[in-house]
């Protein structure tokens, strides 16, 4: 749809690597301390690498990686800048809509997992969607993203793919739930809107100049 559309460029599939931002490196800091947080939960004691394992795990998560961006950040963040403007409040309502969308899309883990952890993955989706919004209209990429997505999402497999015979869901506390949402509120949701919000003063400048 996109490249029938010709909006890859637009939403920054195709967008030349010298017109990401700057410091595009530097801004996926506070997500990439999500996969480090993430990564303190494996069992690396048991972990066990084979070629084929290795490529599964990598390759899986970039495809849902890839896949949730291209979607999210790329055809529905898009396609709601455009309709709602990039004015301060469109760019706000877009980035926080696309990213109830993807939240509420986890639902479908409903079948397969209890209602507080599905409720759970729900506002971590949403608060993570925001802060990823935020670093694709800063980056005016979505590989940053791509990127990032990826990485956390390994970190968050290491046990399933990586460690034989790990097949059950450990279901955190109420009280764990409580701390990643929190986690999750600093170092994504609240980055995102910065990157937003600095992004929006750019324009301002360059229009006023």
């Amino acid at each position: 749809m996109l490249k029938q559309f010709g909006w890859t460029k637009s939403v920054g599939v195709t967008s030349p690597y010298s017109s990401w931002h700057p410091k595009w490196l530097l801004c996926t800091t506070p997500l990439l301390l999500i996969a480090l947080l993430s990564m303190t939960s494996a069992n690396w004691a048991e972990v066990q690498l084979s070629t084929q394992v290795l490529i599964a795990w990598l390759f899986s998560n970039f495809a849902t990686g890839f896949f949730e961006e291209v979607l999210m950040r790329g055809m529905c963040f898009y396609i709601l800048l455009k309709a709602w403007g990039a004015t301060k409040k469109g760019v706000l309502l877009a980035a926080v809509f696309q990213a109830i969308v993807f939240g509420l899309a986890h639902l479908g883990n409903l079948y397969h997992m209890p209602m507080i952890d599905v409720g759970a993955q729900v506002i971590f989706a949403t608060l993570i969607g925001i802060g990823f919004a935020g670093l694709v209209y800063f980056t005016q990429s979505l590989w940053p993203a791509i990127i990032v997505h990826t990485i956390i999402n390994c970190a968050g497999t290491i046990n399933n793919y990586l460690v034989p015979n790990t097949n059950e869901f450990q279901s955190p506390s109420f009280t764990g739930y409580i701390v990643i949402i929190v986690i999750f509120l600093l170092l994504s949701t609240l980055p995102g809107l910065l990157y937003i919000k600095a992004s929006q003063l750019h324009v301002t400048e360059q229009n006023d100049y």
